[in-house]
């Protein structure tokens, strides 16, 4: 399995790549124009960093969103998006509604309580988000754990807000007073991370280092 970095100037992707180097992932820079070549099971990583309209007009001048995204659903790529890059997979940002995004994720990105001080900034507590009904069994993914019992890098005004887990799509949050505010998010081969696991520390590492473990030994098991 090749490990991809989307290489966007709206990102730290050096940053990231030097993280997944220290747990000894092979992961290199990918540019926009040559997403269309990979082979079949690779992991891209899109982050980012500021403003959805800056890179949502980056990719634009390289590939149409909508092709990129038809790209991405018709592969067998796994790919996790980072704080800007998560919301980037979604179907849509309010920080700009005219920016096209991916819609890997059927959620929309919200501003966060106006009358919360912004941008979120800090080291917060993860907790799995339960489903709404009790008939629901959920498979939690590996490194779920890691998740749950550390203290992970957050900077940001935008989030998904107020979802829920279902059968096919597992949610993890922390708490802004009484609201919801999405940290991580997976569903089929799309995982989601608003905070930034490559600022986290140890346990931002570890988790890194986890995802893509678990990525490859269901690549490797699919292939049996």
């Amino acid at each position: 399995m090749k490990v991809f970095v989307l290489a966007l100037s709206t990102s730290n992707y050096k940053s990231v790549i030097a993280a997944l180097r220290t747990q000894d992932v092979d992961a290199v820079p990918l540019s926009v124009s040559e997403f269309k070549d990979l082979r079949d099971e690779s992991l891209i990583i899109i982050p980012g960093v500021g403003n959805i309209s800056h890179l949502c007009e980056e990719i634009s001048c390289q590939i149409s969103i909508a092709d990129l995204s038809k790209l991405i659903a018709l592969s067998r790529h796994y790919v996790i998006g980072i704080c800007l890059g998560f919301q980037f997979m979604c179907k849509s940002s309010s920080e700009n509604i005219s920016s096209e995004c991916l819609d890997l994720f059927p959620f929309n990105v919200s501003r966060i309580n106006k009358f919360q001080e912004l941008p979120s900034v800090g080291w917060k507590k993860i907790e799995k988000c339960l489903p709404l009904g009790n008939n629901l069994r959920l498979k939690s993914p590996q490194w779920g754990n890691i998740l749950q019992s550390s203290y992970f890098y957050f900077t940001h005004s935008y989030a998904v807000l107020d979802i829920y887990s279902t059968n096919d799509c597992e949610v993890f949050k922390y708490m802004i007073g009484q609201q919801s505010v999405t940290a991580s998010i997976l569903l089929g081969r799309y995982i989601g991370f608003q905070f930034h696991p490559e600022k986290s520390g140890h346990s931002g590492l570890l988790l890194l280092k986890a995802v893509v473990d678990s990525i490859e030994a269901d690549f490797l098991r699919s292939n049996d």
